[in-house]
């Protein structure tokens, strides 16, 4: 499984998107940041269906509260995943493995928030469109050890 991890800047549509998908045709996955979508998502699923590609990232809705979701789309376009930030952690099966996401600060705040979190694959934890900090980062990985340890089969 090729899994392409993109950190693009925030914009208006999501062309970064289409312009790795079309520079990388062979990934089965992209995973990209927390907020990145907007509210693109009807695009992405066309992107996902078009690439014959798995996205796994995030999505706002402005309008709400709070706005900032978990977003998988398979490789049909369907959207199998659509949580809202600070909700307990929810896994789909992916291509044959079990997929958790949490977005940016969850990690620190809550950590893995369920009761489902039995044989898991993968736990995708992006930052923030545009967010990054050496500290940050430092913070979040010790976390993210602690959590691997935690569900290590």
């Amino acid at each position: 499984m090729k899994l392409l991890i993109i950190q693009p800047k925030l914009e208006k549509n999501i062309k970064q998107l289409e312009d790795e998908l079309k520079n990388n045709p062979t990934v089965d996955i992209v995973i990209f940041p927390e907020g990145y979508l907007n509210e693109n998502v009807e695009q992405a699923c066309n992107l996902a269906k078009d690439y014959n590609t798995v996205f796994i990232g995030g999505h706002r809705r402005l309008k709400e509260k709070p706005k900032d979701r978990t977003i998988i789309i398979n490789r049909m376009g369907d959207v199998i995943q659509d949580r809202v930030k600070y909700s307990p952690t929810s896994f789909v099966v992916v291509e044959g493995l079990k997929i958790g996401h949490i977005l940016c600060d969850e990690i620190i705040i809550q950590g893995i928030k369920s009761d489902e979190s039995d044989d898991i694959d993968l736990i995708v934890h992006p930052i923030s469109v545009g967010m990054f900090s050496t500290e940050q980062f430092d913070e979040w990985i010790a976390e993210a050890k602690k959590v691997a340890i935690t569900y290590t089969l």
